[in-house]
């Protein structure tokens, strides 16, 4: 890995002016020189006459070395001249130029960059990692902090600009970090502009950003382009040819969509987005999206009297009794169902759009929104957003792998022994009677008014299949045309904000990310307690999502002022900014399926802190692949969390295989986000396509499909054939006896 980090090379521009000023000096030689065929001789002797003096300048002006000479004097005098508006980082008087000139363009030139092959000394080393160079980046950095931690006003700049710059910014909300002031009261044009280049950004593609125009365009170059996608209205305003995206519950659910919605705005479709429940998302939703709600279900066991109780490890997953899921997740999925039935205003609403296409999660909605794809006539793209539900969707499109390699969902099959495989049986045959106990068949029951084929059928008349992940944090993925990844496609190197670089700044140890869950699962209030207390003596600064209340540690007084660590809470983290930064150290997580690619993305340890079966699939690929420490929930303590982060934050080698699987995730043909653009428009295109055809599901039973009814037949038949000879031996053995022995009297 390569980073470019700029540097004020003061000393390469010196030696370029001193081999000018040589060759000047050079050239100045040959003009006074006898023998030189250019070189004009005045004798001492005799003075000048006027006509000799006259040739002589018309030989020194059409002279072509004196051109060079003069060429390079002016040369050499630009390059003399100070830059009118460059950062001066010489001066140490504290008052430093006016914040709003500095631009990239004038702070830093191509030439001020130099390649650091060391990476190590880059990001790894708390206390020299600015200090590798002695030809002013230090310096540079050292005034960068200086002018961050000035108070400084930006009033005027305000009133040039028209507007208020702080619109949009949230507050830094800290008890221990002296910060909040200075992210309300100034804007970051600095911030967000110059030191982007001085901590230096390491791009997908090649080192490429992947917020550059060549690989993702930007809102407003797509707005400036009238003829790309142009929206289309019908008699009533309403939007002809957009795209629905539905989703009946599930934070992973709703973020993978809020996402695929922010990226289809980006390009200019039109989105139209149908949730369940009135209540702020997982994910922030873009500027321009429709948004259609369903009431809560009065019976919703996760949201008694309309407020959220989610899952925690309190409440366990019994998968003995068959509790695949949380019993009441599915009872919420199977309510959302039942309120999206009986709105048939909203139903007729979604008729009259009419929407080109379907973008829905399959694992615990597929019988309902499937049903609402065939009853609206439209195409559809399925989504998977976690192991558990992986497996249930390969089982109903018949590509599930071998179950005597395989382990089902929670077995183990390290031995191929003939008990482990019948066990990995059972546990398969197990799983897939419970999810059709729990959500399946109440489903299937709501939406018998409607007339809907069945499940597998539905299934057959999926367009795509889209994995919200990639192959390389899955030990089998199923090599289908019509099933692709794009994991990670939300995830971009995203531009410095003051209320990233402010904390970061303020800690050269480094900064800790906490996610400690969402609305619908998280680690419950003693895992949070523990956290707390894990991380209170490290060095770190960490930075905590609070984005619903029950995620607020309960910390005392006493807590707060006996910890050495700086804790800054905020309602949102923007995970492309944290994890991409050079002062990230280590992301604590449920580790659900977003956050664990993005930690993949950006080459992140991951301490796992899973609650569902769901995020312990995750949590063990990642451990497996040695980026991850994991602790589940339901047995995490102080000493277990502190432990498992020490080993996390401290062992290099964690960051290295990181690393490592985020160089090959970013070496591939297209970027996830590209490719799920292209399967979204050419659904749009042509709904049925011969290229991407999912396999047809087999009739067949399980055990037929491996031919283990030929076996026993084979086998009974060896059997009958085994015991018909042991029989004829028996009654034909005496006889055959009987006359040698009557022969031979």
């Amino acid at each position: 890995m390569r980073i470019t980090v700029p540097v004020y090379s003061t000393s390469v521009r010196r030696t370029h002016i001193e081999a000018m000023t040589l060759t000047t000096r050079n050239n100045k030689s040959f003009a006074s020189n006898p023998s030189h065929p250019s070189s004009t001789s005045f004798s001492s002797s005799s003075p000048p006459t006027v006509s000799s003096l006259i040739m002589s300048a018309h030989q020194f002006l059409f002279s072509s070395v004196s051109w060079v000479t003069v060429v390079i004097l002016i040369v050499t005098l630009i390059l003399l001249t100070p830059p009118a508006k460059c950062f001066n980082v010489a001066e140490k008087q504290g008052v430093a130029q006016d914040v709003s000139d500095v631009t990239m363009e004038n702070f830093l030139t191509d030439e001020d960059f130099v390649e650091v092959n060391d990476v190590e000394a880059f990001v790894e080393d708390e206390d020299s990692w600015i200090e590798f160079s002695d030809d002013g980046t230090e310096a540079i950095l050292r005034d960068a902090e200086q002018v961050l931690m000035k108070e400084y006003s930006l009033d005027k700049e305000k009133e040039e600009r028209g507007h208020d710059t702080d619109e949009g910014i949230g507050e830094i909300v800290s008890e221990e970090v002296p910060v909040a002031n200075f992210a309300e009261e100034n804007s970051d044009p600095f911030a967000s502009k110059v030191l982007p280049l001085v901590y230096g950004r390491v791009g997908a593609n090649g080192g490429k950003n992947m917020n550059d125009e060549s690989v993702n365009p930007t809102e407003e170059d797509i707005d400036e382009e009238e003829d790309v996608n142009p929206v289309e209205t019908d008699d009533k305003g309403n939007e002809i040819g957009g795209v629905l995206l539905v989703s009946l519950g599930g934070g992973e659910d709703e973020v993978f969509l809020v996402q695929t919605a922010s990226l289809l705005k980006q390009y200019g479709h039109s989105v139209t987005a149908l949730f369940y429940g009135d209540h702020a998302r997982e994910d922030e939703l873009p500027k321009g999206m429709k948004v259609l709600t369903l009431p809560l279900g009065v019976e919703d066991p996760l949201y008694p009297s309309g407020i959220v109780d989610g899952v925690t490890p309190q409440d366990g997953v019994n998968v003995h009794a068959g509790e695949w899921v949380p019993a009441r997740v599915a009872a919420s999925r199977v309510a959302a169902c039942r309120q999206l039935v009986a709105a048939s205003e909203l139903l007729t609403e979604l008729a009259e759009r009419k929407f080109s296409l379907m973008v829905t999660p399959l694992f615990l909605q597929d019988q309902c929104t499937l049903a609402l794809a065939h009853r609206l006539e439209l195409p559809v793209i399925g989504v998977i957003t976690t192991r558990m539900g992986a497996w249930w969707v390969w089982n109903q499109l018949g590509v599930l792998p071998s179950l005597a390699t395989s382990p089902a969902p929670l077995a183990t099959l390290d031995q191929t022994s003939l008990w482990s495989r019948a066990a990995n049986l059972m546990q398969h045959y197990a799983y897939i009677s419970g999810v059709r106990h729990m959500w399946h068949v109440p489903a299937q029951t709501t939406v018998a008014s409607w007339a809907t084929p069945s499940l597998d059928q539905l299934y057959q008349a999926l367009a795509r299949v889209v994995v919200a992940w990639d192959p390389l944090v899955d030990s089998w993925y199923p090599p289908l045309p019509g099933v692709i990844h794009v994991g990670s496609f939300a995830s971009i190197i995203g531009d410095m904000t003051r209320d990233v670089l402010v904390p970061a700044l303020l800690n050269r140890a480094g900064v800790v990310v906490v996610s400690a869950g969402g609305r619908e699962t998280w680690v419950g209030e003693e895992v949070l307690k523990a956290l707390y207390a894990a991380l209170a003596p490290t060095r770190y600064t960490v930075l905590w999502r609070t984005s619903y209340a029950h995620l607020v540690p309960n910390r005392t007084d006493q807590d707060s002022k006996a910890t050495t660590a700086k804790f800054v809470f905020r309602d949102s983290l923007p995970l492309n900014q944290l994890l991409g930064h050079p002062r990230h150290r280590v992301l604590v997580s449920a580790c659900g399926e977003s956050d664990v690619m993005a930690a993949v993305f950006f080459g992140s340890p991951v301490l796992c802190l899973p609650v569902t079966p769901d995020q312990l699939l995750a949590a063990n690929e990642l451990k497996r692949l040695g980026v991850a420490e994991v602790v589940e929930a339901q047995h995490a303590t102080i000493d277990s969390i502190s432990s498992a982060f020490q080993l996390a934050a401290q062992d290099k080698i964690y960051r290295q295989k990181a690393r490592s699987l985020a160089e090959e995730l970013h070496d591939q043909d297209l970027i996830p986000a590209d490719r799920l653009m292209y399967h979204i428009e050419s659904v749009k295109r042509r709904p049925k396509s011969r290229r991407f055809t999912l396999p047809t599901p087999s009739s067949l039973p399980l055990l037929q499909q491996a031919n283990a009814d030929l076996y026993c037949i084979l086998i009974i038949f060896l059997a009958t054939c085994s015991g018909a000879l042991i029989v004829i031996g028996i009654k034909v053995g005496p006889i055959l006896l009987k006359k040698e022995k009557v022969k031979d009297d």
